[in-house]
Order: C-alpha cells, then sequence, then structure tokens
C-alpha cells in the first residue's frame, strides 16, 4: 500500500465536500484499505483519511477527529432492537440494517 503517497493516489484539487450515511462512514472504517491521520498544528491529530477496499479507487474520505468522537459516543448509545439483513444482488452483498 502507498499510504505515505496519498497525494500520488487521489487528486486534492478535485476536492469536495459531501455527506456521507453513519452506516457507510462506519463500513468504511471497519473495511479500511487506506487508512491515515492527518496531524494537527500543535501534538495530537486533526482528521483521517479512509477509503475501503471497496470504493478506494473511486475516492478518498477525510472526516475530523471531533466528528468520529461525536459519532462513536451516538453509536455506542444505541441500543438495536431489530436487524434485517438481505442479499442485494445489485451489489453482491448483503445489505443489514438494525433499529
Amino acid at each position: 500500500m502507498n499510504s505515505r503517497r496519498l497525494e500520488h493516489l487521489f487528486e486534492a484539487r478535485q476536492a469536495r465536500k459531501d455527506t456521507e450515511r453513519l452506516a457507510d462512514l462506519c463500513n468504511q472504517l471497519i473495511h479500511s484499505y487506506i487508512l491515515e491521520f492527518e496531524a494537527g498544528d500543535t501534538a495530537g491529530y486533526r482528521a483521517l483519511y479512509v477509503a475501503s477496499d471497496y470504493k478506494r479507487k473511486r475516492f478518498l474520505t477525510r472526516v475530523d477527529l471531533a466528528e468520529v468522537e461525536r459519532l462513536f459516543r451516538k453509536v455506542a448509545l444505541a441500543y438495536p432492537s431489530q436487524i434485517h439483513y438481505s442479499f442485494d444482488t445489485q451489489r453482491g452483498d448483503y445489505t443489514i440494517r438494525a433499529w
């Protein structure tokens, strides 16, 4: 993996602001092919870059670590009472929903 050469793998000039569903972001983190951290101006990190194996050739996602912390807290406090899954033939994978 070219983890130290992200600028050669992705065009920063083509960056765009977008929103992503929480489930999609979690899936990218769990199945990350690329997972890199961006250093802050002082000690520590300010953001992470992630691309799942499935999406690695299409785009790289940048997420502020403050947002990651907020999302992890939200997920940690959620207690699903039902889970539904079905096989999506178009994707060739399962779609899982919990509520």
